[in-house]
């Protein structure tokens, strides 16, 4: 790369390299009269190239340094019908809802779940029937719920063991934002998908956003996304996951 200019001299030579390519208008002598006629219009660029050199560099630098906290923050994965959203700007807790049953959507029965939405609803069969299941207003979410037991602990601030919300088709309807490095990919036999631990938030499609406290392991089974939550490692969520 070519060091910048440090006065209007360099910099009609600049110009009158690039000059060919501009026809015949002569840019060097027009520009070097403008900037010796305005000289409080310098723009950014050109303050910058005015900084001693060792500042430069030290502009530069924190330029990369925040260039690439931007990107990390910003780093979005997809699985199937589900967006992650590495940040490390969660939110307010208090603007968030509970996962409780009125917040999942409107209490139903697996049949007639089965019945409304268009994909087939997995059950782990390690977990058997679930105490309750939800779907939204449209018929594309539904929500399975478990109460806690001995080998399934309570999920810190719901009523809720295990909760398995599972979506039809490949269209984006929910955005997990996770702090950054907390989404890990997972390959495990049947299971390929990412586990997220720790607390995070769930946003859905019809503006209802979750603050999560449970782990949390996302897979597909055909063209249906699957999000289990609860208490449990990565091994044990695995092992009801594979039980779908």
């Amino acid at each position: 790369m070519s060091r910048p200019w440090t006065s209007d001299q360099e910099l009609a030579r600049a110009l009158s390299a690039l000059e060919p390519d501009f026809g015949t208008l002569d840019l060097a002598a027009s520009v070097s009269q403008r900037i010796s006629k305005e000289p409080q219009r310098l723009g950014a660029r050109d303050r910058f190239a005015l900084l001693p050199q060792g500042r430069r560099r030290i502009a530069v630098l924190l330029t990369l340094l925040l260039l690439g906290s931007t990107i990390a923050a910003g780093t979005k994965l997809v699985l199937g019908a589900i967006q992650i959203q590495e940040t490390d700007v969660l939110g307010d807790p208090a603007s968030f809802v509970p996962e409780t049953g009125p917040n999942l959507g409107r209490s139903t029965t697996l049949d007639e779940a089965a019945a409304r939405v268009g994909f087939e609803i997995r059950v782990p069969v390690a977990l058997g029937e679930p105490e309750a299941v939800f779907i939204d207003q449209e018929g594309s979410r539904v929500s399975l719920t478990w109460l806690p037991d001995d080998e399934l602990p309570r999920i810190p601030g719901t009523p809720w063991g295990a909760l398995l919300i599972e979506f039809g088709g490949d269209r984006i309807q929910a955005v997990k934002q996770v702090p950054i490095d907390r989404a890990e990919w997972v390959d495990a036999g049947r299971i390929k998908g990412y586990w997220l631990s720790g607390p995070h938030v769930l946003r859905l499609e019809d503006g209802t956003a979750f603050r999560v406290s449970g782990n949390v392991l996302l897979f597909q089974r055909g063209g249906t996304t699957l999000r289990l939550e609860a208490e449990l490692d990565q091994a044990a969520a695995i092992r009801l996951a594979e039980s779908t």
